[in-house]
């Protein structure tokens, strides 16, 4: 199990020799990083005493706690490319070499992705779910909590929401129209992504399909205005992720390589992602935000393919397939509870006290830094553990992903 765990970061793949191949390499060594900036996204800085709103600092005098609610916004933002990148890449090969459209294509399609969507994101919410009910029911075995706190829980579940809408968020959040743009999620709650890819392959794919085949880029670009302007859309069709899904489907229906599509005009793309990224930081908890972050999510979307592409291409960086496959199972894995804890929660725990955060607001800024890391090894040894000892439970956990 050892030589198996230290081979996700030992093996590597060669030197692309085509474009297609640097496609390949670059979506696949992208998705490891990335996951990891969503584990980032969940370590909240906000939730600690010593955060204070950006707004209200004086950059003149920092202190340390300034410096760490500096660094958690800075990091938060810098995270929000890492879902529209995996809704990018989901629709780009939903539509990859697509020769026509019709029903037995389209079934093809949903036949494939029963097993790579629906099954895991059943199982990984039912699952949950079971460890849920168990860790109250373990609480009311030793007298933690009572049978009333019990029916109580039992009460507030829906059988419907738990693969829907079991949770929400920003329940108060407005776009700039006043509507609102609160977001819903399954019982596991990072899984709302998976709820919205399923959404948008099993019903949206064919109104997709032809909004690009006739409207061509102008479909595209209503989809980036309504992403920008952030109008509401329904629990499962969330805006954001339904442009980044249509632009991959576009590029891959039009027969475009995005290595070398997003190559032109590069330099653009980093300059417009590093000032939106510098807008939403500055001006934090405004409206300005509401118009910076999708904006932002565009263009680091293309600077990120067109980054790592480039160093992947000089063979300064090199891809490890075995780790790229591990990455949906530390997406799903990492914010489940179990007894209360998650792998991110005691990743959190843990390097908190090694560093004495309590006393020290400096063991804040290390253990913001060091967790997702942390999170990920401890889901990355149960992956190996199931790899080696149940791998086929492992191969419907991932939808054959590992």
């Amino acid at each position: 199990m050892k030589n198996s765990f230290f081979s996700l970061f030992t093996s590597e793949s060669h030197r692309p020799q085509t474009e297609e191949e640097l496609q390949s390499q670059t979506i696949m060594w992208l998705r490891f990083p990335l996951v990891l900036l969503v584990l980032l996204i969940h370590v909240n800085p906000q939730n600690r005493e010593v955060f204070t709103p950006i707004q209200t600092i004086d950059i003149c005098h920092l202190t340390v706690g300034n410096i760490y609610s500096i660094l958690g916004r800075v990091g938060y933002y810098f995270s929000l490319v890492a879902v529209p990148f995996f809704f990018f890449t989901s629709g780009y090969f939903f539509f990859y070499r697509l020769k026509g459209w019709g029903v037995s294509c389209y079934i093809e399609k949903i036949k494939k992705r029963l097993k790579t969507l629906v099954v895991p994101y059943v199982l990984w919410n039912l699952i949950s779910l079971f460890l849920a009910l168990l860790n109250k029911l373990l609480a009311v075995a030793i007298g933690y909590s009572s049978i009333t706190d019990l029916e109580c829980y039992l009460t507030k579940i829906k059988i419907g929401g738990v693969l829907w809408n079991a949770s929400v968020w920003n329940e108060e959040a407005t776009n700039l129209f006043g509507w609102s743009i609160s977001m819903s999620g399954p019982f596991l709650l990072p899984l709302w992504f998976l709820r919205d890819l399923i959404v948008m392959s099993f019903v949206l794919s064919p109104v997709i399909y032809y909004g690009i085949k006739y409207l061509k880029g102008w479909f595209i670009g209503l989809l980036a205005l309504a992403c920008i302007l952030n109008l509401s859309t329904l629990p499962g069709i969330g805006v954001s992720g339904l442009f980044f899904f249509s632009m991959g489907a576009y590029l891959s229906i039009q027969g475009k390589n995005m290595v070398a599509f997003f190559r032109k005009g590069r330099w653009g793309y980093y300059l417009v992602a590093l000032v939106s990224l510098v807008l939403c930081v500055a001006f934090d908890g405004t409206d300005v935000v509401l118009v910076a972050i999708p904006i932002y999510r565009m263009a680091a979307v293309a600077s990120m393919v067109s980054i790592v592409s480039f160093l992947l291409s000089k063979g300064t960086w090199k891809v490890r397939p075995q780790l790229a496959q591990t990455s949906f199972f530390v997406y799903a894995l990492h914010n489940m509870v179990v007894l209360k804890v998650s792998c991110l929660g005691l990743a959190i725990t843990v390097t908190e006290r090694l560093f004495f955060a309590s006393r020290h607001t400096s063991g804040y800024i290390v253990s913001y830094l060091v967790s997702p890391f942390l999170g990920a090894a401890f889901c990355l040894i149960l992956f190996v553990l199931l790899k080696t000892y149940f791998p086929k439970c492992l191969n419907m956990l991932t939808g054959g992903r590992d």
